[in-house]
């Protein structure tokens, strides 16, 4: 909220008229923006790099939420105008357009909170990596934002570094939710809160009219070191140095390869086989008949079925794995591409610790640059299903979740 005092810019210019003196020009308000926006699409571009290694998860997080992100990236460009506007005398922010900011930033949590996100408990673990990201991602574009309104001369210094803190934090969303990871929508918007607490508290202080302006020249004179060590010219440069060295850390971190899981691969190998040889080795006329001779082996009676979506029953497979695993592969086709769906015995379920969007307990991944649905079918014992295909993973989720299993009756 705005100050409640009222600014005499007369008077303020006679208390300030004689410390007065050259300075740099400073940078209109648009070009300031255009800048702090090319920060935000270098570090976009930067993190999708990293991502780009780990099986496409980056293309994963845009193509599914593009919309998302792209609201949050205008909530903080909004926030980044706003903060750069607020730091000019005479073009201070008014309630209306604060009131357009928040309810902007509601409006992208609201978008965001109809898409399924990355599947994470409300723990208090899930509430730090939350956090940790977002510092991360909002360190380098906080630093720029507060060095370019510190050129200026902020009058409402706590509420020009809350602002700046939003744009900050809005941006870091948006970062997740392109390239991830993006947790529980609370757990972001409170973490956001945090950031922006601090970037007020941090503007009260270093970017207070009183600080900037009104420095006693004789206490300037008896510790000039002050300036020199702890000046802008010194304290900015290592801040965007340690931001970038932040943000890159928490990058290189997350950009591994994740860890093999085998009932991915086992299912997406035999997808990619089936493309070329499918045969089936059972009965397989319809899904009834391949349902029969999967139980009459032992399997769940347990089955899903994409025929009417216009996916064509090929047939079906009951196996052996080399340690004698029952094993069942049941591949479906369409024109454009296939679903393979996987029925194997487990000796107990444990879902893979991989980023993954969790569904009427149906649990869903991109893997190796696949869409993977997992469950655990219950009541049949340890029995895992495995539904693997190429689909972009709304498509996929949209399929999985529309089609009903069939069970023996």
């Amino acid at each position: 909220m705005p100050e409640q005092s009222e600014i005499d810019y007369g008077v303020l210019i006679d208390r300030l008229i004689e410390d007065f003196g050259p300075v740099k020009r400073l940078w209109p308000v648009s070009i300031r923006l255009v800048v702090w926006i090319l920060i935000e699409a270098t570090i976009l571009g930067v993190a999708t790099l990293f991502k780009g290694s780990a099986d496409a998860a980056g293309v994963f997080y845009f193509r599914n939420y593009g919309l998302d992100a792209g609201a949050f990236l205008l909530a903080s460009i909004a926030a980044a105008s706003i903060a750069l506007r607020n730091s000019i005398p005479g073009r201070e922010t008014n309630a209306s357009e604060l009131i357009l900011l928040v309810v902007g930033i509601i409006a992208a949590a609201a978008i965001v909170q109809f898409e399924p996100l990355p599947g994470t408990l409300l723990s208090s673990d899930a509430f730090r990596s939350a956090l940790g990201h977002q510092l991360a991602f909002a360190a380098l574009p906080w630093v720029a934002l507060f060095w370019a309104a510190r050129r200026a001369m902020p009058l409402r210094p706590r509420l020009t570094g809350g602002i700046i803190g939003v744009a900050a934090s809005s941006f870091a969303i948006a970062a997740g939710l392109v390239c991830g990871p993006i947790y529980s929508i609370t757990w972001e918007l409170l973490a956001g809160a945090i950031v922006t607490a601090l970037s007020a508290a941090a503007g009260a202080v270093w970017l207070n009219r009183e600080r900037v302006w009104c420095k006693d020249s004789a206490l300037s004179a008896a510790s000039p070191t002050e300036t020199g060590w702890f000046g802008t010219r010194v304290v900015f440069p290592v801040a965007a140095a340690l931001a970038v060295g932040l943000l890159l850390l928490v990058l290189r971190a997350g950009s591994g390869v994740s860890q093999p899981v085998p009932d991915f691969d086992l299912a997406i190998a035999n997808y990619q086989q089936s493309l070329t040889n499918f045969r089936p080795n059972v009965p397989s006329s319809t899904i009834g008949t391949v349902l029969t001779a999967y139980i009459e082996d032992g399997m769940p009676s347990y089955m899903w079925d994409f025929g009417p979506l216009g996916f064509k029953l090929v047939g079906g497979r009951f196996e052996h794995l080399p340690d004698g695993t029952p094993v069942t592969y049941t591949w479906f086709r369409d024109t454009r591409t296939g679903v393979m769906c996987m029925f194997k015995q487990v000796s107990g379920f444990q879902a893979p610790p991989v980023i993954h969007i969790e569904r009427d307990h149906l649990l869903f991944y991109r893997y190796r640059g696949y869409s993977v649905c997992l469950s655990n079918v219950g009541g049949y014992g340890d029995f895992v299903s495995v539904i693997v295909s190429p689909m972009p993973m709304k498509s996929f989720m949209r399929m999985v979740l529309s089609t009903l299993s069939i069970e023996q009756r």
